[in-house]
């Protein structure tokens, strides 16, 4: 009366997550079926496996088929508390797998059975229905009802049996060569041993809680002795089961020796001792590995996968992976290299000489590495060997797990359905790096048997986020290992530095220096108040609208006004000087945006919101910068804006104004990174400093989530401030070049995991490496180009006997020509270039960089286009634009005190008795000039040599033009020199 027994328990194999089984007795027709229920927890369906066929179903169901639980009156006992139940035929019971609980839930026989039950049931459902009554009633009287519970070992591996089992209820399991083989109720167990009294060849163990009813051997035979039927009986059962055994042994045995070479390691003897913890990081790339992984591993329906990704990504272990957290952990897992597999793939579909893989592996899994390297027929012949394969789930055979491993998506797999899982590179999970590499160590110090596991110092911690990794998990652990093996025999312990693991730092970082490692003394400098929030607004703020007075109301020439002075003699071949040290610091102290930001701190303080930058910023922007500059210079040149002091005011007023306007609206420095002509030519001419400011990319995407280095933000320990954000938006670990970084220091501020560096670099270095070649700057290049030739036109019209224009009866007295002439020297230099870039070399950039075949088989680089190339020239311009400014400061700059006297009101006389000097018509002036030029021309030569991608004969014609730009630079500077006594 206690058929119906749905049970929920671990099967041996079975006890992964999210994977339970089940089973129930269902009657149709006077028959009995077994049935299990496997349900996964993870997916809400349950399939009902009978001991034939197996019937799936999508929900929990009962009576499917046609099959009906007989009447059943049970308890189920579910973590702990008793639930009865009572089920009449064609009724569904209240089975425990409708619960929400996915707890162990057992069902108890209420009663003990009588003698005569035994009896009966021994006669209806085993096959000792061909004894008589009497004997079954003798059997029946010598049983001993026997209740285990789910994982109880009732005979093990080795040993000798003193007793048959009969199975009444639920579930037990062989292990027979390391296969496992479900036994359903009326099972007859352990006869063959106790006959032959030899030991068990498997192990016997209760995949459920049963009821079994145990027969003594000694009983057995002593009733066999009196009872020759049932002595005849057991002969033929032992000789069924002896034939039985030898064929699954024999069976065994062929299964093994296919097997045998393509066996691989478990991941837990393996080294490193992988598992899918090991992916359980901070990162979303690696949660969502963990995550494919685990439902890969718990699918129900055994979809096979098609784990892909780059190479050292440890994509065979992860298979293994997949196989070892499944239901089917217990069976088989081998690997397959694909470019080993013969015509035919006889390895997997077997031949006259062996089964195949296929048919061996039983329900296990097959890796198939580097699956790209197989034949498509192959595929498609494997998959409909599986799919004919799936109808009969009674069958072992063909019923194996396919683990496809790729470094790309496969074609030939496009076609069939695949669970698809791509592991990501280990760039992308940067902040998992020191999780990986604390495992690693912990792993390889516990393999070599050290007692102390190895440390790594920060910086080097620091180094391994940012480096790339291009060997991915495998660089990695490798590299640490050897790291491990050398500090074994290092003097300094087992501390890992920079020493060992020098690989990790980027060649161009091996030429860089960072100071604020160097000079504490530097990092505390500017991470402090006063650069640049105290310089700016309790000294520039003030001594700028000094100037301006000054400017406006003092004297008008250049000689008697300190303001003046300062401004053309002082600043502007100073700020060419600090091109090469410190790029665009001038921004960061600059008193343009130091008023924009009192604007902006005004807004805020009435609660305005500032609005975003448009987004087509960096489309029109530089353009405007360029024509705003082109008429600045025009203006200098024909209102003469040097010696007019009140002009030279307005023109800062004007370039202040453009800033308050900007800052007004707009948040941050919109006026600084995209229109101001000052900070456009600051930004150019940064590029050629032998100083950056840069952030490692991996530590900031392995460590940081705030980004209040360029965002702005609270305090965030342990040392970052509160900062506003970079001021022009940029974040310091994506800058590619000195244009868009003003040296503010607020990232350096902001950021707690000292992430960001100040480096000593190779001059240029931008220039050589990535930067960012924009038309617009280009043209601003040759702009400033042509205005040195511009600020000396006297002299050059003097070169082309046209001094006559200058005079006050020349075409020059008329504005409207003045204006004209100023921007026709302003484009020329640039007109020319292009114009010799056009002829000499565009024909050859056409021909190597062309669609025809010819194009395509030329071994040699396609020429850099016109824009990379120019770039070879801002060397040479800075240079011309130094050299020019150079007779200015040398010959005005250091009588400063002498023009702040005549400022005040000082007479000459006395004004001239202040100490001062000038290096004016001096030989020294003229080798300075010389210097500056030449050094400009050589390292123009050899930066548009690298960035052209040319011969040295092909680039010909520029070094011909950045001549001939140094030599006419040359004679307008130093006219005594040459030019003077030639004519």
């Amino acid at each position: 009366n206690d058929v119906v027994q749905p049970r929920r328990g671990h099967d041996v194999r079975e006890k992964k997550k999210g994977m339970k089984r089940s089973t129930c007795t269902w009657q149709k027709d006077g028959k009995t079926d077994v049935r299990r229920v496997v349900r996964s927890s993870t997916r809400g369906g349950v399939g009902w496996k009978g001991m034939g066929k197996a019937v799936p179903t999508s929900k929990h169901s009962y009576g499917h088929g046609g099959w009906e639980p007989r009447t059943s009156r049970c308890t189920y006992v579910c973590k702990g508390k008793r639930r009865a139940g009572v089920a009449k035929a064609g009724e569904q019971p209240e089975c425990p797998l409708n619960d929400a609980d996915d707890g162990r839930r057992t069902v108890l026989a209420s009663t003990t059975p009588s003698r005569d039950t035994i009896r009966e049931w021994l006669y209806e459902n085993t096959n000792l229905k061909k004894l008589s009554g009497q004997v079954l009633q003798e059997l029946a009287n010598g049983i001993v009802v026997k209740k285990v519970r789910s994982g109880d070992v009732l005979c093990r591996e080795g040993e000798r049996p003193d007793e048959i089992y009969v199975v009444r209820k639920g579930m037990l399991e062989t292990k027979f060569f390391g296969v496992q083989e479900d036994v359903p109720p009326s099972s007859i167990l352990m006869l063959t041993e106790v006959l032959r009294e030899v030991t068990s060849s498997c192990s016997l163990e209760a995949c459920t809680d049963a009821e079994v009813w145990a027969i003594p051997s000694s009983y057995l035979k002593e009733l066999a002795a009196r009872k020759p039927e049932l002595a005849l009986m057991l002969s033929v059962q032992l000789a069924d089961q002896l034939a039985m055994l030898n064929e699954k042994q024999r069976s065994e045995s062929e299964k093994q020796k296919v097997l045998r070479r393509y066996y691989v390691q478990p991941t837990n003897e393996s080294f490193p001792q992988i598992s899918i913890d090991t992916f359980a990081g901070k990162s979303r790339y690696f949660q969502n590995l963990r995550k494919q992984l685990l439902a890969a591993a718990n699918d129900s329906e055994r979809n096979h996968v098609l784990v892909f990704g780059e190479p050292g990504l440890f994509k065979d272990k992860l298979a293994q992976l997949i196989h070892e957290n499944s239901v089917y952990c217990d069976e088989p897992v081998v690997m397959l290299q694909c470019k080993n597999i013969k015509p035919g793939a006889p390895e997997l579909f077997g031949d006259d000489n062996n089964p195949g893989l296929l048919k061996s592996v039983g329900r296990g899994s097959i890796i198939l590495n580097n699956v790209q390297d197989i034949h498509s027929d192959i595929v498609d012949t494997l998959f409909s060997t599986l799919d004919s394969a799936m109808c009969d789930k009674n069958s072992d055979d063909c019923q194996a797990r396919l683990l496809f491993i790729s470094e790309k998506t496969v074609p030939a797999l496009s076609n069939f359905p695949l669970t698809r899982i791509k592991v990501p590179p280990l760039r992308l999970a940067r902040r998992d790096i020191p999780h990986l590499v604390n495992f690693y160590l912990q792993e390889y110090t516990k393999h070599r048997g050290l007692e102390k596991v190895p440390t790594i110092t920060p910086e080097v911690m620091k180094d391994l986020e940012a480096f790339d990794h291009p060997d991915n998990f495998a660089g990695l652990f490798y590299s640490l290992r050897r790291a491990v093996i050398q500090t074994e025999a290092s003097p300094e312990g087992s501390t890992i530095g920079r020493s060992t693991l020098w690989f990790t730092r980027k060649p161009e970082q091996n030429v860089r220096l960072n100071l604020l490692d160097q000079l504490p003394i530097l990092r505390k400098f500017l991470r402090s108040d006063i650069w640049p929030e105290r310089i700016n607004f309790d000294f520039t703020l003030y001594a700028f609208a000094a100037i301006v007075l000054i400017l406006w109301f003092g004297p008008q020439e250049r000689d008697t006004n300190f303001a003046l002075n300062f401004f053309w003699a002082w600043w502007w071949p100073g700020i060419f000087l600090v091109y090469l040290g410190l790029g665009r610091v001038w921004c960061a102290v600059c008193p343009f945006m130091i008023y924009g930001e009192l604007v902006q701190r005004w807004r805020l303080s009435k609660g305005a919101v500032l609005r975003k930058w448009p987004k087509n910023m960096d489309a029109w922007g530089p353009w405007f910068l360029f024509w705003m500059f082109a008429a600045i210079l025009v203006w200098e040149e024909c209102w003469d804006l040097p010696d007019t002091a009140y002009l030279s005011g307005w023109l800062l007023v004007l370039i202040t104004a453009g800033a308050m306007i900007c800052s007004y609206f707009f948040e941050k420095r919109l006026w600084c990174r995209y229109l101001c002509p000052i900070g456009g030519m600051n930004a150019m001419f940064a590029k050629l400093s032998v100083t950056e400011l840069r952030a490692k990319q991996g530590v900031c995407t392995a460590e940081c989530d705030t980004y209040h280095c360029y965002k702005g933000g609270p305090a965030e320990p342990p040392e970052g401030l509160e900062t506003n954000g970079c001021p022009l938006g940029s974040h310091p670990a994506q800058l590619k070049d000195n244009k868009d970084c003003v040296l503010c220091m607020e990232c350096l501020k902001a950021c707690p995991y000292r992430s960001v560096e100040f480096n000593l670099r190779v001059p240029f270095a931008d220039l050589l490496e990535k930067h960012n070649a924009t038309a617009s700057e280009v043209s601003l290049m040759f702009l400033l180009l042509g205005a040195s030739y511009l600020h000396r036109l006297p002299a050059l019209l003097e070169q082309f006997g046209l001094q006559d224009l200058s005079t006050e009866e020349g075409i020059l007295s008329s504005l409207g020509m003045h204006m004209l002439v100023s921007s026709f020297v302003l484009a020329a230099p640039g007109l020319l270039v292009y114009a010799v870039d056009s002829i000499f070399v565009s024909g050859l950039r056409m021909k190597r960089g062309g669609d025809d075949p010819v194009s395509k088989a030329s071994s040699l680089r396609k020429p850099a286009t016109f824009v990379e190339l120019a770039y070879g020239y801002l060397p040479l311009v800075w240079a011309i634009t130094l050299a020019f400014y150079t007779e200015l400061g040398l010959s005005e700059a250091f009588r400063v005190l002498q023009v702040a006297g005549r400022t005040i009101g000082l007479s000459p006389e006395v004004a001239e008795r202040l100490p001062g000097f000038s290096l004016q018509d001096s030989d020294t002036l003229a080798v300075l000039q010389t210097l500056t030029l030449m050094t400009g021309l050589a390292l123009s030569v050899f930066i548009t040599k690298y960035l052209s991608k040319m011969s040295w004969k092909e680039c010909l014609p520029h070094f011909f033009l950045l001549g001939g730009l140094t030599l006419e630079a040359w004679l307008l500077d130093i006219p005594g020199a040459f030019w003077g006594s030639w004519t």
